[in-house]
């Protein structure tokens, strides 16, 4: 089993920047957000065999306060949120594309950041990849950020939600195959 899931909110979030490779912290809501996982996790008798974050700190915080410093947490550039360059750092009502859905897949090179094509590759061939060198049974935490996610998902869902702060994508893996099996929203489910 893969639980997918973004990290908790950050100041960035709140002041509306973009935050792509930036290191933003956790604001107190982005705190409770990740316990509100660990309990989610707790009250479902949900353990992990591996917990692997991207290796920008927002993301291995929330890993480490989701388990409640349980295992170690591994980090994993391929985790990484997407990279948008020059963009980074400048507030999101001065930029007027969605970060999820920009309108090519490389509109971010220009200002030095990563395609998007490129970004959907290294998530999935590196989600796939961990997974398949994974024992059976297994539960894997994963926490990553949202536009990646969102490119992630896009192989898997028709309509995908909006993905809230530490919201968890729950899969299986079977057969060499994932598939999507619900989201949670942690605040509403611990």
């Amino acid at each position: 089993e893969l639980f997918l899931m973004r990290h908790g909110q950050t100041e960035y979030n709140v002041s509306y920047r973009i935050q792509g490779w930036s290191n933003s912290p956790l604001t107190q809501e982005g705190i409770l957000q990740a316990k509100a996982a660990h309990a989610y996790f707790q009250k479902n008798g949900i353990t992990f065999d591996q917990i692997l974050s991207s290796d920008l700190d927002r993301a291995y915080q929330t890993a480490q306060l989701a388990t409640d410093y349980a295992l170690p947490v591994h980090k994993q550039t391929f985790l990484r949120e997407w990279g948008y360059g020059s963009l980074e750092s400048k507030s999101r009502k001065k930029v007027t594309v969605s970060l999820n859905n920009p309108p090519k897949k490389d509109y971010f090179v220009a200002f030095g950041g990563e395609d998007g094509t490129h970004v959907q590759e290294r998530i999935t061939q590196g989600i796939l990849s961990f997974l398949e060198k994974q024992a059976d049974p297994s539960k894997v935490l994963m926490v990553s950020h949202g536009s990646v996610i969102y490119q992630f998902l896009t192989q898997y869902c028709q309509d995908i939600p909006p993905i809230g702060n530490c919201f968890i994508f729950h899969f299986i893996w079977e057969e060499g195959r994932l598939s999507l099996q619900t989201i949670i929203d942690p605040l509403k489910n611990s």
